[in-house]
């Protein structure tokens, strides 16, 4: 069986069950059997593990795992960057397909009014650690690389949904639902791009698009306005304690390095060029290009995590790396077909 037609079956699979788990709690609500097992679970739980299970259901966050999402997709191989789209749909479907079964489906909850099914942060923890895991795949050597994955992401799900049940907050098919729906959502993300995979390679010498070209241009406008970000949130520690030294100290480090690394890179590729302050006639292999190809968008980036840490952004810190990372993912291999017709393969 083809890796696409497996991942098909198991999206076919998740989406029946949770069809399945649908039609049960919208018919029978809240069935005898269920609440037995939600009693004896909740029964055995003692007072003590709820902090834990406090922390635990911060994994399955909306607010923690949609910033990392971002990062994850930024950062993708270029196999998988051919397809970003596709991967942001998954975080935003399960999103929005938890909203709808609630709407539609509008079982209350244990404790509560609010309806429940499914568990938002079980369907949001199954849909980014599964799709973290089929990532992380791609640079796993051998079959037990991949059966680790898969089971520590597997674990990381359970834990979030039984950290719900624990709180009181889920009953059991809740959190099963929840599970099924985000697994069908990534598993229908994977059997999409594996269906249409990318053809050719991209080449540093390949023509790019229009879109891409107006924001090479404008790269040091769009940087300057992330600036903004950081004002729209307090600062996240008390002026004049540890965790504001600590900020400080970081983000002056990162500043400073970042200053440094530019400063090297600027006045090196100058001097190797013909004439001061203009392109370089050659391909530079020194300096800093010794040991990184784009030290240039690395100094800006640590620039601009510097200010933010000065700033104690919460808000900066999840979006501004994310979104300097993606501009740096279009701005580059522009950069890189320029040099490509200025100085040969």
């Amino acid at each position: 069986m083809s890796h696409h037609v497996r991942w098909g079956w198991i999206g076919v699979a998740a989406a029946g069950l949770f069809l399945l788990l649908a039609v049960t709690v919208r018919v029978a609500g809240v069935p005898a059997v269920e609440r037995h097992v939600y009693d004896v679970f909740t029964s055995v739980i003692p007072t003590n593990p709820i902090p834990i299970a406090r922390w635990i259901t911060r994994l399955g966050s909306e607010t923690i795992l949609f910033p990392a999402s971002a990062f994850l997709i930024v950062l993708l191989p270029r196999q998988f960057l051919r397809h970003w789209w596709i991967w942001v749909a998954v975080m935003l479907g399960a999103s929005i397909l938890d909203d709808l079964g609630k709407a539609v489906i509008g079982r209350p909850r244990p404790n509560g009014l609010r309806p429940g099914f499914p568990s938002g942060h079980t369907s949001a923890a199954a849909a980014f650690y599964i799709m973290a895991c089929y990532f992380a795949q791609s640079v796993a050597r051998g079959g037990p690389a991949k059966v680790l994955l898969y089971g520590a992401g597997a674990v990381l799900t359970v834990a979030v949904g039984l950290s719900r049940i624990a709180r009181c907050v889920h009953w059991p098919l809740d959190v099963v639902g929840g599970a099924a729906l985000g697994l069908a959502v990534v598993a229908g993300a994977v059997w999409w791009h594996e269906r249409h995979p990318a053809t050719g390679r991209l080449e540093a010498s390949d023509e790019p698009p229009a879109w891409s070209g107006a924001i090479y241009r404008w790269r040091s406008v769009a940087v300057l306005s992330l600036v903004a970000v950081v004002f729209l949130r307090p600062p996240m520690a008390a002026a004049e304690t540890l965790l504001d030294l600590m900020f400080d100290v970081a983000g002056g480090a990162c500043i400073f390095v970042g200053l440094v690394l530019r400063l090297w890179a600027v006045c090196h590729a100058d001097k190797q060029s013909a004439f001061p302050k203009t392109l370089p006639i050659r391909f530079i292999t020194t300096g800093p290009y010794a040991h990184m190809r784009h030290p240039v968008p690395l100094s800006t980036l640590l620039i601009g995590v510097g200010l933010v840490l000065l700033a104690e952004s919460g808000l900066g810190l999840t979006m501004i790396p994310a979104l300097l990372i993606a501009l740096f993912r279009i701005t580059i291999p522009l950069e890189e077909a320029h040099l490509a017709r200025r100085c040969g393969p």
